[in-house]
């Protein structure tokens, strides 16, 4: 009787390990930098980007506007320490030889948030009731721009409101007769007119 030798336990072979300390020190790195850049954005929304400046009415780049309606001259210039939001204001204002004026306002807020908040209300207050023919509208300008135009009243009068992270730029235009093609109830290229002058001023007081 031939007796059988046990027969040897199977060998498991798993296969070669996953690097696991190169995935470990991978997902490290991923980690961090993905919470850096978490700080960074929030450090960047709620700080200030841009700061007040009381000398810039004279730098300012009207050459839109006084292409489309007549030569603008600087007429006077206001700064504000403090505005009752919160906000650090200039406020420039230009003479147009044709009659009217052409009037720029920049407001430096302490953070990003507020200033989004408060051109918000600003296009929101363009409304003064249900039955107003207020033309409000998106242009295309810094971060988020709207124009507005009222097409009633004596004057013709447009204006276009735009934020670059804490700083807010207004740029309106008062015409007392009709000019360059501006005319009651026409909106579309004075609003292309002033988004152009206040892109040049955001980048002029950024």
């Amino acid at each position: 009787m031939t007796v059988m030798a046990p027969l040897a336990p199977p060998v498991w072979d798993p296969g070669p390990r996953k690097p696991r300390l190169i995935l470990f020190a991978l997902s490290l790195l991923v980690t961090i930098a993905t919470t850096a850049y978490s700080v960074w954005w929030v450090y960047d929304f709620v700080g200030i980007r841009h700061q007040a400046r009381a000398d810039a009415c004279p730098s300012l780049d009207l050459a839109p506007i006084a292409a489309a309606v007549d030569a603008v001259e600087l007429s006077k210039q206001n700064y504000v320490a403090a505005a009752d939001d919160g906000s650090r204001e200039l406020a420039c204002t230009f003479t147009i030889a044709s009659g009217g004026v052409a009037v720029v306002v920049a407001q430096w807020y302490r953070n990003a948030p507020a200033a989004q908040v408060r051109h918000s209300q600003h296009r929101t207050g363009q409304f003064k009731s249900i039955y107003d023919e207020t033309v409000v509208r998106d242009v295309p300008a810094g971060q988020e721009a709207f124009g507005s135009h009222d097409p009633e009243g004596d004057t013709l009068t447009y204006r276009v409101e735009a934020r670059d992270h804490n700083l807010l730029v207004s740029v309106a235009v008062a015409l007392r007769a009709p000019a360059g093609g501006w005319s009651r109830g026409v909106y579309e290229k004075p609003f292309a007119t002033l988004a152009a002058a206040a892109a040049a001023a955001l980048t002029e007081l950024g």
